[in-house]
């Protein structure tokens, strides 16, 4: 009969960490580091591979831009944002066109105190043409709108005939008047395009000074 000899031995020691792994007691401890606000253990800067950046970098980095290209931001603040840009260590690792395509598919939500509603209407009348059925308030919104016209042809005739039975010195009253205001809306106009303008022009220059500096770095 065969004999089975069994020898039994200790079982080997089990691997365990000494480093304070990320737990939710080792998270309250660290609450007030700046060095976990973002996350665990981030790696030294001469680390990080090329085209690398973390979260926290992203985050600080879509912020200054957003700064320097938002329109409510006044000059001190793109002055600042620019400069933080142009010393941020993302610029000089990660190269332009990743950092732009960043902005352009994680870019924050800006803030607009005056938005666009939807008059519920003209929502109820694409809903209509979407489903296919047809929309008899089209027909009389359309016959509404022919009113308005045709009242607005009977107030522009009763205006030139009452303009034709002024005198020749209220007739010229009348077209200075006009003129004023033709041309208040014509320096309204061109003062607001020049606003635009000079934005457009600082947000490019601050953009390209970045970049330069970059560049010589």
């Amino acid at each position: 009969m065969n004999k089975m000899n069994i020898t039994s031995t200790d079982p080997v020691e089990r691997w365990t960490s000494t480093k304070d792994l990320p737990t939710r007691e080792s998270e309250f401890l660290h609450r007030n580091d700046p060095m976990w606000e973002y996350g665990f253990y981030e790696p030294p800067v001469e680390r990080i591979p090329k085209d690398k950046l973390m979260f926290r970098e992203a985050l600080e980095y879509l912020r200054c831009r957003q700064e320097l290209l938002s329109e409510t931001s006044s000059e001190p603040q793109r002055k600042q944002a620019a400069q933080l840009m142009s010393d941020h260590v993302v610029t000089a690792r990660v190269n332009s066109e990743t950092l732009d395509d960043i902005y352009e598919y994680f870019r924050p939500f800006e803030r607009k105190d005056k938005q666009k509603v939807v008059n519920r209407h003209a929502l109820a009348e694409l809903q209509d043409h979407l489903q296919g059925h047809s929309d008899e308030r089209k027909i009389l919104d359309e016959a509404q709108d022919v009113g308005k016209k045709l009242r607005q042809i009977s107030d522009n005739a009763k205006f030139l005939d009452e303009y034709q039975r002024l005198e020749d010195q209220e007739k010229e009253k009348v077209r200075e008047a006009i003129a004023q205001l033709r041309q208040e809306e014509h320096e309204r106009l061109n003062k607001r395009l020049g606003q635009i303008g000079e934005m457009e022009k600082s947000a490019q220059e601050a953009m390209k000074k970045a970049v330069e500096e970059k560049k010589h770095k």
